[in-house]
């Protein structure tokens, strides 16, 4: 699926008791049921393009440590680790026991995590009811096609907040507006292009990692109010109109 065959957000087409913008069935080809969204823009050619932005070779690591969030919140278990000695069948090794709820920390929200509240319904039109019975939906489509590769682009609030003196707390409800986004795009002279993976930093972890044990309860697990990108039907259209494959940020919201 290319970007440029796709229509505009005021075009997409109808769906049966979805919001306008719902894009279910645009990318199921042939009668066949579509298990990747956005993630079809990663085609070839996009990564080919992508790979000519490399200067350095060197590579970063976006994940968290998996017991960095010691008390998640939402009622969730924290990760456990367990080193297994295996001297006891006569060679000297150690396997690794992880016991993890995959939110507790660094992950991709499947499409099989939040369902459209007033029908319960996930992507392409799988019920809650039947979640558990079938295998659509399932992140295991995204490592079949080969992973996640592509483009990213980094559009750092933080230090864009800094720099204009903009006082805010990653721990309240601090909306990111989509004219920031844009302002910071044109700072660091970024032109999107279709298949671009976006990322948004809003200095979630760079708090996480100074504040006391107990701020991070109180705040973390005990509290959902978090910096994060603006909720709003403007920033819905902006995200499809510059068509994305995915997006993701260092902060909970």
């Amino acid at each position: 699926m290319r970007a440029e065959d796709l229509p505009s957000f005021k075009d997409l087409p109808a769906v049966k008791d979805m919001p306008h913008g719902c894009a279910w069935g645009l990318f199921d080809i042939d009668g066949k049921r579509d298990n990747l969204g956005t993630l079809n823009l990663l085609t070839p050619e996009v990564v080919m393009n992508a790979r000519k932005e490399i200067q350095t070779g060197e590579s970063v690591s976006l994940n968290w440590e998996i017991t960095k969030c010691h008390k998640p919140g939402f009622q969730r278990l924290a990760p456990s680790h367990e080193i297994v000695d295996l001297a006891h069948l006569g060679f000297a090794a150690h396997d690794d026991v992880l016991h993890i709820n995959t939110q507790s920390g660094s992950q991709w929200d499947g499409y099989k995590h939040v369902a459209h509240q007033e029908t319960k319904m996930y992507y392409n039109g799988l019920h809650h009811d039947d979640v558990k019975n079938t295998m659509d939906n399932g992140i295991h489509h995204w490592n079949d096609r080969g992973g996640i590769v592509g483009r990213g682009v980094l559009l750092d609030y933080a230090s864009y907040a800094e720099k204009h003196n903009i006082e805010y707390s990653v721990v309240t409800r601090h909306e990111i507006p989509l004219s920031d986004l844009k302002k910071i795009a044109e700072e660091e002279n970024i032109t999107f292009r279709p298949g671009d993976i976006l990322l948004v930093r809003s200095g979630f972890t760079k708090w996480y990692d100074a504040a006391s044990p107990e701020d991070q309860e109180a705040k973390v697990t005990n509290d959902h109010n978090f910096a994060g990108v603006q909720a709003s039907q403007e920033v819905v259209e902006w995200l499809w109109n510059n068509h994305f494959a995915a997006v993701a940020g260092d902060a909970i919201s």
